[in-house]
């Protein structure tokens, strides 16, 4: 019974964080574009900033919410399980939610083309049990980079010759590249110092980085000026404006969240003192 509460409020937690992040991405960035776009933020912006997962102004965080509150017993489920009872629902779940969807063409089972949460939470499922197995120990890194870019290959391959289904995020090859590239990363061991503490330092950065990026008002006016300007330019110059710009965005984001992360901090440490005055 302890646990179980101990968990809920663990849970509780978690889905508040993400919620303050969120919030402070939509209102933060509808507020500098209502006082320096041109193109004017009219009441519905506002208000889907104030409501962001009702309105999907993020699916991926939408989708998140729903994996967070199922999340403790699906850990209960991989935990409990045998290896013997997980292969044979991991190869079954391939088959059915993404090999069929992709060969005959057909979302009857609502899987929205990945942007669903029944999609993340086979996805998370998959994950847990690569953990629980240590499968990454039984492959070389050579052999999974090797697999990873025979995927992008075929998925190339197959989008020019007119099956565009294989992009998708539940094609049998990008799902394949998405197991192949974590289990590249799990045996990734033996890092430089100084390596590590860059992803120590980045890592937590990524969320505001998306949440910076894809906000829709930044979605709606700036990467489509992005692209109105390298759809024309050669491919050298092309490549080129497409990495200076996703380095600034990527950049911007990371800052933002550095500073925000520094100052959602100082408000919890203003918080705690309070409290500790109010119990003296």
């Amino acid at each position: 019974m302890g646990m179980s509460v101990f968990i809920h409020n663990l849970v509780i937690k978690k889905m508040f964080s993400f919620w303050v992040q969120i919030i402070f991405y939509t209102i933060s960035v509808t507020f500098v574009f209502a006082i320096f776009s041109k193109s004017s933020v009219n009441l519905s912006d506002w208000f889907s900033a104030l409501t962001p997962i009702s309105h999907g102004q993020y699916w991926y965080m939408s989708c998140y919410f729903g994996l967070v509150l199922i999340a403790p017993f699906l850990n209960q489920a991989v935990l409990t399980l045998k290896k013997e009872q997980l292969l044979p629902i991991v190869s079954g779940a391939f088959i059915y939610f993404s090999v069929i969807p992709t060969v005959f063409k057909q979302d009857i089972l609502g899987l929205w083309g990945g942007y669903s949460v029944l999609w993340m939470i086979l996805l998370y499922t998959l994950g847990a049990i690569i953990r629980k197995s240590n499968y990454e120990s039984r492959f070389q890194i050579r052999n999974v980079s090797g697999f990873i870019l025979f995927l992008t290959s075929l998925t190339f391959i197959l989008c020019w010759l007119g099956f565009k289904q294989w992009r998708s995020y539940i094609s049998p090859t990008v799902t394949l590249q998405g197991i192949a590239i974590f289990l590249l990363f799990l045996n990734i061991k033996n890092l430089p110092l100084t390596f590590k503490k860059l992803v120590l330092l980045v890592s937590p950065l990524t969320l505001g980085v998306y949440l910076f990026h894809v906000h829709p008002l930044i979605f709606r006016r700036i990467i489509p000026t992005i692209h109105t300007l390298v759809e024309e330019q050669e491919f050298s110059m092309f490549v080129i404006i497409i990495l200076v710009m996703t380095l600034i965005l990527f950049f911007s984001g990371a800052i933002i969240e550095y500073f925000r992360n520094k100052l959602m901090a100082y408000i919890l440490t203003l918080i705690k003192s309070f409290k500790n005055l109010k119990q003296t």
